[in-house]
């Protein structure tokens, strides 16, 4: 889940050179957090890995951050690894249509 908020618009050329380098370095460090959430989901939903811990335990311990980029990490994880088995159940229902449609055709 991603939140927006109101405000008013900043420019990444407009911003200073200590504030382009903190951004900078948050965005890498949320996409660290991210890879290795999907990681830890796509294990759990495929490979049947199970872990001690809970995710946001190990992502918050192996980043050393507090609550706010691993909770946002794994919530974004979790809805790709949804969104990833939703749609390999929807080509395995094309397969199948499209098999059973073709035992149908005259040629």
């Amino acid at each position: 889940m991603k939140v927006f908020s109101m405000s008013q618009r900043i420019y990444y050329k407009d911003l200073e050179p200590d504030a382009e380098l903190i951004i900078k370095k948050d965005l890498e460090l949320y996409n660290c957090m991210l890879h290795k959430a999907f990681k830890i989901c796509f294990d759990r939903a495929y490979k049947g890995v199970t872990y001690s811990e809970t995710d946001q335990r190990m992502i918050k311990s192996f980043y050393d951050t507090s609550d706010y980029f691993p909770l946002s990490a794994i919530y974004e994880a979790k809805a790709l690894v949804k969104s990833l088995k939703c749609r390999e159940k929807e080509d395995r229902d094309l397969i199948k249509t499209r098999g059973t449609m073709s035992r149908f055709k005259t040629t």
